[in-house]
């Protein structure tokens, strides 16, 4: 059985090395286990990025559009994108936590990858996972006291309902 599907998504504005915006058309398909992004610009240049999932072949895409000094104004081009596992898994990649620097992310902090966006809070694909890495490694410096409160909490309800 296939599972083919296409989605041609509005026009997204995609910013220029110059910070013009141009009016793009997305395409989005999926073959099987594949999944494809592609986009036209206004003057008949396609380019396409192919992944395991929609987050993925966006990714593939915007490496493109990076080489020529192009970026796409959607949420999944948002410099505190991110995807956990479970959720690419249960959105087919199509949905990402808008991460904090200081707390976990919750399920109200999500958006579809292809929302707009604005150029002030989108990035380079290197430029993410540098805010990705920064964040991962901020988190780790709050774990000792979250975990130690924990124990404390786990303590007292033992003594409290011995």
């Amino acid at each position: 059985m296939t599972t083919d599907r296409t989605v041609t998504l509005d026009v997204l504005d995609v910013l220029d090395g110059e910070g013009c915006r141009e009016r793009w058309q997305f395409h989005c398909t999926r073959h099987e286990d594949r999944f494809c992004v592609k986009a036209q610009g206004p003057g008949g240049a396609e380019h396409t990025g192919v992944g395991a999932d929609w987050l993925d072949a966006l990714r593939e895409l915007r490496l493109v559009l990076e080489d020529e000094g192009l970026r796409p104004l959607c949420v999944g081009a948002m410099v505190n994108a991110h995807q956990s596992g479970m959720l690419a898994g249960s959105s087919e990649g199509a949905v990402v936590y808008l991460l904090s620097r200081k707390r976990s992310p919750t399920p109200g902090e999500t958006a579809w990858i292809f929302d707009p966006a604005g150029p002030e809070v989108t990035g380079t694909v290197a430029e993410q996972e540098v805010f990705f890495a920064r964040w991962a490694a901020g988190r780790h410096r709050y774990g000792p006291v979250r975990a130690v409160r924990g124990q404390v909490r786990e303590l007292w309800h033992r003594l409290r309902y011995r």
